[in-house]
């Protein structure tokens, strides 16, 4: 369910200091302004005042560390070369300086003493977790970490030897633990200036030695660069991942990783370690199972490689222990209190079962009413109605038990009920943009991020607990009054919604851009909730400023009377570049560049033409200006002008285009011929089109006379098909003969002499079929048609197919292209029509390729397929309608279908085809609209609902190249979440109250009232990309 609240944010704002940490400083929180202090990032030296007086080498190590950004100071001017290292500051460079990746989702540390609620230490959880993870740094003991502790020579040499993946030197029953790390570090020309293992390391020390291991790290990498390539070893690490160490670094773009099981490839993304000779592969479907794999090194030369190949054995997934993630043993009073476990895997990372495969029980299940499921980063969670628990009963204690079935691994807790739930502590997590972008830019872009609100007894607060937590201590349930959000700078360009997008109970904040920004800037975005406050940074990119702007030249003539010229705009800013076209069709530039048009009407997208014109912002015109008519005459200019206006001066831009004479047909253009021979039940395509005296497409012949089109007399133009387009045997045309290419159902059937208008020239142009009759014996059809001019003919095309019993035909089955497992994202209503291969738009047709017997491609009414089957019927699913196989993909993987299909010898063959079936997520790649304008007529006082896709005439293609069209691509809205909009509405009666133009999230526009025009808008992502302008009648 979708849950959301929109709030204007207020033009004042509360200015707060952010505090960020330096990577060797005391351990502030990011978010901690304890410190009392603020500094600027910084880059050498020189801006530090305690080190103007260090040694030349010195500078140079310090240099270096803080241009990689491996350390920062303690201070804005205070480096402290002398201070001590505390041991989660080393945990932080460590994992910097080897390349280690950091999740900073994490939140949870498996030691004890370092506690997400502690602001000291919880910025460091995912640098000590990471460190430990990747065995860089241990605990002082099993259970500690002692993260304040300083850190010592013996460990700093440990950290780095780890690092560098080499190994220890032995030690004598009687030498430290650290002496055989001190002394394998100096191997690698790491000093530490004679001091003993046990001494406490300072920042010096640590810089030094760091800036050394860095060297010996690049040597490393240099000497296995030249070397042969090997894959060392492979082991699962996960359910779904496999660790892949090679002997040197690889280019991604080049070298391929392969995962097989009894040689049966297992689909998997490949992520290289930056800086590192290892890969990660991830399954992308399932779980590995009990068996051997295989990884084999491919896409390098030969002569490149040595060893292509490990191999492993991995296990079922199974559960080896059931952890509380919830420490406290208290519970808010709330219908929505939840408690938080782990399911830890043999792998030591969250078991991937899902909820069914655990059981659980609580005192009283009937007042509790407990549901179990699984949050976004894969914990458990047991919410618990602990309000109408504790009304029923007075009882304040809850056991919980929760077990795994398969395992019978378990665990139980005790809590105690306290009060009503109030936030004490927020958290707000990475901040994503629109269509992957690093910032926001435009109108309409989003920043998002979660919210992550903590009650006073340290536990997480969800969308549903928070509102009634809200309710309950602040009197409403809407958290428009209670979650408040202010930026700095002040800007009221800013609109915030709080939502539960995916229905998963997490809280998120969406910013949207309300209107174009001229300055880029980073804004804080500081949300309070109740006691908790977080804050993060909304990165906004500033419209390129235009100061100059030329109008494009014209592929094609433009002549008096042309409807739907598009003038191409270019623009520049001041240092000479182009504007993109999302910067030249912002509202900014509309708002600083007025265009205006002599010689032609322009659709001003405001309800109205007129001189003035405005740039598209959709569509395949978009950067172009709409010239819905040339009023020109003959041999006369258009002039289009474009005044830049900024600070009270104004620079204009203008350019001219002659206009011609106006438009007249001149003849037929055969853009492509039929067959020359087809079979009985076989049809063959043709299009001829009509073309003016400059050689373009004509689609509509006006009357003109003295080369200007007239609303009466003048000449006038005609097409005819000639009575000899007929058979030269009898034969009865109402199911074959001539019908039109993109409406097969419109034939003309005892219409052999048809004419069409000049107004119809474009349906002419579209092309056309010829149907063989079934079982005809010879023949022929001959296609002729006339151009005429005030009913003489000026032009003539002709055509004769012939009608030949033959068997010369050659069959082969098409390849496939990439299919889609739509799987588990079909909604239930939509299962059983979108998972059938026969009904599904997901599902594609198999397509054969049939040609006679000189070569040319024919087609057939009805398919003739009999049958078809799938090697592994897990991946594909196959069906036949009307001769015509389908095929829908189930799973990832690649295999063979057979199809059984009957010829016109009415033998049976066989052909195959192979089948690639992928899971990549679907995406829109492009939208077409095939109406620029559209009509709806509304009752007289009422309302009315149109397709959206029906009134567009929209149709797209997704990632996979499949194509959706017509009024039931709405119900697929679902899986593309594609988009709408409403611009421009204007009344059909000025005097009376607007109407209304809604759009549901399906596709579905309402009509209500006064409403007489208005643009529909298909956005792709957060960009604009079809529009129709839509005008409203009343029923007659």
């Amino acid at each position: 369910m979708y849950k959301s609240l929109s709030v204007f944010t207020m033009a004042s704002t509360i200015a707060m200091s952010l505090v960020y940490p330096m990577a060797l400083a005391n351990a502030a929180s990011p978010s901690d302004t304890s410190s009392g202090y603020s500094h600027p990032q910084v880059k050498t030296s020189e801006h530090f005042k305690d080190l103007d007086s260090i040694e030349a080498d010195t500078r140079k190590i310090v240099d270096f560390m803080l241009a990689q950004g491996y350390v920062e100071g303690m201070s804005d001017y205070h480096f402290g070369l002398a201070d001590r290292l505390t041991r989660v500051q080393a945990a932080k460079i460590a994992t910097k300086l080897f390349g280690i990746p950091v999740d900073s989702s994490v939140q949870k540390s498996t030691f004890t003493d370092v506690s997400a609620q502690s602001p000291e230490h919880a910025w460091g959880i995912p640098y000590i977790e990471a460190a430990k993870q990747a065995s860089l740094i241990e605990g002082v003991d099993q259970a500690r970490f002692d993260p304040d502790g300083s850190i010592t020579l013996g460990q700093l040499a440990a950290i780095l030897v780890r690092g560098l993946g080499i190994k220890a030197a032995p030690t004598g029953p009687n030498e430290a633990w650290y002496t055989g790390y001190m002394q394998a570090a100096q191997t690698q020309g790491i000093d530490f200036g004679g001091k003993a293992g046990d001494e406490a390391a300072t920042r010096e020390d640590f810089i030094k030695a760091s800036y050394q291991a860095h060297q010996a790290y690049q040597l490393q990498l240099n000497a296995a660069k030249a070397g042969k390539v090997s894959v060392v070893s492979a082991e699962a690490t996960d359910y779904n991942k496999v660790k892949v160490q090679l002997n040197r670094q690889v280019d991604p773009d080049t070298a391929t990783l392969v995962l097989t099981k009894d040689g049966v490839e297992v689909a998997a993304t490949v992520a290289y370690t930056e800086g590192h000779p290892s890969a990660v592969l991830t399954l992308k479907e399932g779980k590995l199972t009990a068996g051997r794999y295989k990884v084999t090194l491919g896409g390098l030369r030969e002569e490149d490689v040595e060893q292509i190949e490990a191999e492993f054995t991995a296990d079922n997934e199974t559960v080896t222990s059931i952890e509380f993630v919830t420490e406290s043993e208290m519970l808010a009073k709330s219908r929505y209190a939840s408690i938080r476990l782990k399911a830890i895997n043999q792998y030591g990372q969250k078991a991937s079962f899902s909820p069914a495969s655990f059981s659980y029980t609580v005192n009283d299940s009937s007042a509790l009413h407990p549901r179990l499921d699984k949050t976004p980063d894969g914990d458990l969670r047991l919410t618990l109605d602990t309000l109408t628990y504790h009304l029923n009963s007075r009882s304040t204690l809850i056991q919980v038990n929760l077990r795994h079935n398969d395992t019978n691994i378990a665990v139980q807790k005790s809590f105690t009920i306290g009060a009503e739930p109030v936030v004490t502590t927020l958290k707000a997590g990475e901040v994503s943009y629109s269509d992957s972008r690093t910032a926001i830019k435009t109108k309409g872009q989003k920043a998002v991020f979660d919210l992550i609100p903590y009650d006073q007894y340290g536990n997480v607060l969800g969308f549903n607990a928070l509102r009634e937590a809200l309710q309950a201590g602040q009197g409403t349930a809407n958290l428009k009054d209670a979650v408040s959000l202010h930026f700095h700078p002040g800007t009221a360009n800013f609109r915030y919604d709080i939502v539960d997008e995916r229905g998963d109970d997490t809280i998120q904040a969406h910013v949207t851009l309300i209107e174009d920004i001229l300055l880029a800037a980073d804004y804080t975005a500081s949300v309070y909730v109740q006691g908790g406050s977080a804050s993060v940074t909304i990165a906004v990119q500033a419209y390129a400023k235009a100061v100059s702007i030329e109008f494009g030249d014209m592929n094609k003539v433009i002549a008096n009377g042309d409807t739907n010229v598009y003038i191409p705009v270019t623009a520049y800013d001041e240092s000479g570049a182009k504007l993109s076209l999302e910067d030249l069709t912002s509202d900014a530039f509309a708002d600083r560049v007025r265009i205006t048009v002599i010689g032609a009407q322009a659709d001003r997208r405001d309800g109205s033409l007129g001189t003035g014109a405005v740039i598209e912002k959709a569509g395949k015109n978009k950067g172009s200006i709409w010239l819905t008519s040339i009023t020109a005459p003959a041999n006369g200019k258009i002039r289009l002008t474009a005044d830049i206006m900024d600070q009270g001066k104004t620079a204009s831009f203008f350019r001219e285009y002659a206009v011609q004479n106006a438009r007249i047909p001149a003849g037929f253009k055969e853009v492509k011929a039929p067959a020359s021979e087809i079979v009985p039940g076989s049809y063959t395509k043709f299009t001829y089109t009509v073309v003016d005296q400059y050689g373009e497409e004509l689609d509509a012949a006006n009357n003109v006379a003295m080369g200007k089109i007239v609303a009466s007399g003048g000449d006038v133009y005609s097409i005819r098909l000639d009575p000899g387009s007929t058979f030269t045997d009898t034969v009865t045309e109402t199911t074959y003969g001539l019908t039109l290419d993109k409406d097969p159902a419109k034939g003309h059937a005892n219409r052999p002499a048809f004419e069409y208008t000049g107004a119809e020239f474009e349906t002419f142009n579209d092309g056309f079929r010829f149907y063989a009759p079934p079982g005809q014996e010879g023949g022929s059809y001959t296609f002729s048609a006339q151009l005429l001019k005030n009913g003489t003919e000026i032009s003539r095309a002709t055509r004769t197919v012939q009608i030949k019993r033959t068997n010369d035909l050659t069959y082969s089955l098409d390849a496939v292209p990439a299919l889609y497992r739509p799987g588990s994202i079909v909604p239930a209503a939509y299962q059983d029509a979108h998972l059938d291969p026969a009904q599904s738009l997901f599902a594609r047709k198999l397509s054969f390729t049939i040609k006679n017997a000189r070569g040319e491609q024919i087609y057939f009414v009805n398919g003739f397929s009999q049958s078809a089957a799938a090697s592994d019927t897990q991946i594909v699913k196959t069906a036949v309608k009307n001769g015509n196989v389908y095929v829908l993909g189930s799973k990832a993987g690649k295999t063979n279908i057979s199809v059984v299909y009957t010829t016109v010898k009415n033998e049976q063959k066989i052909a195959n085809v192979e089948v690639n079936v992928k899971d990549d997520p679907l995406s829109v790649s492009s939208f077409t609209a095939d109406n620029e304008t559209a009509v709806l007529t509304l009752p007289s006082g009422g309302s009315v609902t149109e397709n959206v896709y029906t009134l567009m005439g929209l149709s797209f293609k997704d990632n996979y190249g499949i194509g959706y069209k017509g009024s039931n691509t709405v119900n697929y809205n679902y899986a593309f979440g594609n988009s709408f909009g409403v611009d421009y509405i204007k009344p059909m009666n000025p005097g009376a109250p607007l109407g209304t133009v809604s759009i549901d999230a399906e596709g579905r526009v309402t009509v209500t009232g006064n409403v007489g025009r208005f643009d529909l808008i298909a956005y792709k992502g957060s960009s604009a990309e079809v529009r129709t302008r839509v005008t409203v009648v009343t029923a007659p």
